[in-house]
């Protein structure tokens, strides 16, 4: 009987499909904030959405050593296997979640600038298309209208004193 109920939580385990396939983090609390993103923000799930109909998987992950000023940043590594492009975001987490979710769009608009690139599979490949599509914001960086665009639209949609949807508490 014990090996029946532990093949069946595994079976059920093991064939759920995760909310966000293409939206991804190590960190479970990052990923309740792109869940909760999804659910306040129709600008932020028009975002994930279009991702998960792209051949590309995106990881939203903590920063490691933030520049002084910046709290988000779409990586410029990728790497291709299987048909799939994977992508890295860096944002802070130690932001607001309203903050983090306006972040987070803003990486996941030039995540999904990628996707609609097939051609760019390399690094330097980034790199020229934001070259082409964006502007310089100052040594290395490079930034584009739509991201800023965006971030500003999911935090009119998200932000406190604006329309507010119910979540869960955020988890540790």
């Amino acid at each position: 009987m014990l090996a029946m109920s532990a093949l069946s939580l595994w079976l059920a385990v093991g064939t759920s499909a995760p909310i966000n396939p293409h939206v991804r983090s190590s960190l479970s609390s990052l990923m309740a904030v792109v869940d909760w993103g999804h659910a306040a923000s129709p600008t932020f799930a028009g975002l994930v959405d279009e991702l998960d109909r792209q051949a590309v998987i995106v990881y939203v992950e903590p920063f490691t050593r933030p520049r002084p000023g910046l709290d988000g940043a779409t990586m410029h590594t990728i790497v291709s296997h299987g048909g799939l492009r994977y992508l890295w975001i860096g944002v802070n987490p130690q932001r607001t979640r309203e903050r983090l979710v306006a972040l987070i769009a803003h990486e996941l608009q030039h995540a999904l600038e990628i996707a609609r690139a097939p051609e760019v599979v390399t690094e330097a490949a980034i790199d020229r298309l934001f070259e082409r599509t964006g502007f310089n914001c100052g040594g290395a960086c490079q930034e584009t209208k739509e991201a800023r665009d965006v971030e500003e639209r999911v935090r009119d949609e998200v932000w406190p004193s604006r329309k507010r949807v119910e979540a869960p508490p955020l988890q540790k």
